[in-house]
């Protein structure tokens, strides 16, 4: 059992602002009857950390739902929740959504706890200077970060660096996403001078260190395509000298242990949003929300919800085929005769449970595994939520190369790191090699695609998989072909999924690229724009 970082939720409601528009005051205690001592200001800190959660609670809806990894299970269901997730799953999302509302709210509480944190009154109540300077760049860390997600959603947004009152919070105009970037990169910039590489307390592990700050400014350089910008940072990550390097090697851990709840904050993770179980209201909801629904405890204790159900094609993607010495396409297969699958898949998924007590105790059902751990009570789990990863810095490295200097073997090394983990015999530059019994040269695109599917294996249900495919430009095709191609349940009278429902098959136009920003937040300030579109 970990020791978590948390605070009560009494005094975490003194300070919290819900939403930088919100007019409806949360608490009727002072914040400036709270921040006394240096105590306080760490009682605030785990304030923002714990406000994570709150995001992250609708995180997987807005990112992974709207992916060809992720889909809702039935459509027949008239429940409002259903018809919630159907419209992030068929691309059918309007500005007075609530869960894109609730979510935008989430992150700008979370904004807002920071800003309190690193008000200059609040800030110099600690006197060890050390101890302030690292209160300033977590709070500076976890600041960007929500950012990054914000303007990555939703384009535009405000950017409130301050405690404001409500009147102030009415008049805010949304800024450019360029300026938001800016931001961001200060903000981490700070954190990465101010964090330690490791915090010498047992009781800190899950504080943001210096490698996370410098992960994220090399993931949000990524994302602008700012390739030599984040090459400089992730060539220091992975092969820097002295302190500039993270001294740890991907096959040292097995990919199962890297989410096991008695391997937290392992050398893998970088950063993570945690919970902890034990009736405080901190414990993970998604071991329960993703298990199969009727499943009783054969899954999970307390039954599942069935939310996150992977797709078809998610489940294919495991799989892999390659071309032989004769240049006949073939099942990728490992030294049995069995066809290969790879290792991570079942760490990430399953394609059925087992109930002993009925006639056909093996129940076919598909459903996302990576964050189910042993509950006592329902929605109360242990296991925490990656946000970055160590495979993540080795991927985007690899990207990032690729696109300075095309496909090399040290790109091909790289990708192979996390190939020979998830217990692939062929190497990437093999699989490259089928390109040429056709007659084709190897391209940057080529890598391209192979690094993106190898995100998806790496990566599936980690919330990874929207931002990859808008990054690299390739969502509005691969999400019009996932809405073509993805076959129904077997049982079906209809083949494909997305024609069960008597609104023909979707498409992701490009609006759908980026939210709408909540029609609530419209209402408090009629003068901010909306996206197109919406």
């Amino acid at each position: 059992m970990k020791k978590l970082i948390y605070i009560s939720a009494l005094t975490v409601l003194m300070f919290t602002v819900t939403s930088c528009m919100d007019n409806d005051p949360i608490s009727t205690v002072d914040k400036n009857e709270f921040f006394k001592t240096p105590g306080d200001l760490k009682a605030a800190l785990i304030g923002c950390y714990n406000g994570l959660q709150g995001s992250m609670f609708y995180e997987w809806q807005l990112t992974e739902l709207r992916t060809d990894n992720s889909r809702i299970r039935t459509t027949g269901s008239t429940s409002s929740n259903t018809i919630a997730l159907m419209q992030f799953d068929r691309a059918m999302i309007g500005s007075d959504h609530e869960r894109v509302y609730k979510y935008w709210v989430a992150s700008y509480a979370t904004i807002g706890r920071c800003n309190e944190v690193l008000l200059e009154d609040h800030i110099s109540i600690i006197t060890d200077s050390i101890v302030r300077r690292q209160t300033k760049g977590q709070a500076q860390f976890l600041r960007a970060y929500n950012y990054f997600n914000l303007v990555r959603l939703f384009g535009p947004v405000f950017l409130i660096d301050t405690p404001l009152s409500a009147a102030e919070a009415k008049k805010q105009p949304r800024i450019p996403t360029g300026e938001i970037y800016a931001f961001i990169e200060d903000d981490l910039k700070l954190a990465i001078d101010s964090l330690p590489y490791a915090y010498s307390d047992a009781g800190d592990k899950g504080r943001v260190t210096r490698w996370a700050a410098k992960a994220m400014l090399a993931k949000v350089y990524l994302t602008q395509q700012r390739f030599t910008d984040a090459e400089t940072i992730l060539a220091e990550l992975v092969e820097g000298a002295g302190v500039t390097r993270y001294r740890f090697n991907i096959n040292d851990i097995s990919y199962d242990k890297i989410f096991s709840e008695d391997n937290e904050m392992n050398p893998e993770i970088l950063f993570a949003v945690r919970y902890k179980q034990g009736g405080l209201g901190l414990g993970n909801l998604f071991g329960n929300q993703f298990a199969p629904s009727s499943s009783g405890e054969w899954v999970i204790n307390g039954d599942g919800d069935e939310y996150n159900y992977p797709t078809r094609e998610v489940a294919r993607a495991f799989t892999e085929t390659y071309r032989n010495a004769d240049g006949d396409i073939v099942e990728l297969l490992d030294d049995a005769p069995n066809p290969f699958t790879d290792k991570r898949k079942d760490v990430t998924m399953k394609e059925y449970y087992t109930n002993p007590t009925i006639s056909v105790p093996r129940v076919e059902r598909q459903y996302c595994c990576k964050y189910i751990s042993p509950v006592i009570q329902k929605y109360d789990g242990e296991r925490d939520w990656p946000v970055l990863r160590w495979a993540d810095v080795i991927l985007m490295y690899a990207e990032v190369l690729n696109e300075i200097n095309g496909p090399t073997q040290k790109v091909y090394n790289l990708i192979n790191q996390t190939r020979t983990r998830a217990g692939y015999s062929i190497k990437v530059e093999e699989k490259m090699r089928d390109f040429e019994y056709i007659g084709q040269t190897i391209t940057r695109n080529m890598v391209r695609l192979e690094i993106e599917l190898e995100r998806r294996r790496e990566f599936a249900f980690e919330n990874q998989r929207w931002f990859d495919l808008v990054r690299t430009n390739r969502a509005i095709e691969v999400m019009n072909r996932h809405y073509q191609t993805e076959p129904n349940e077997p049982n079906s009278t209809v083949p494909m999924y997305y024609e069960d429902i008597n609104s023909g098959v979707p498409t992701l136009e490009p609006k759908y690229l980026i939210l709408p920003i909540p029609q609530k937040e419209r209402d408090a300030n009629p003068n901010i724009s909306q996206n197109p579109g919406y």
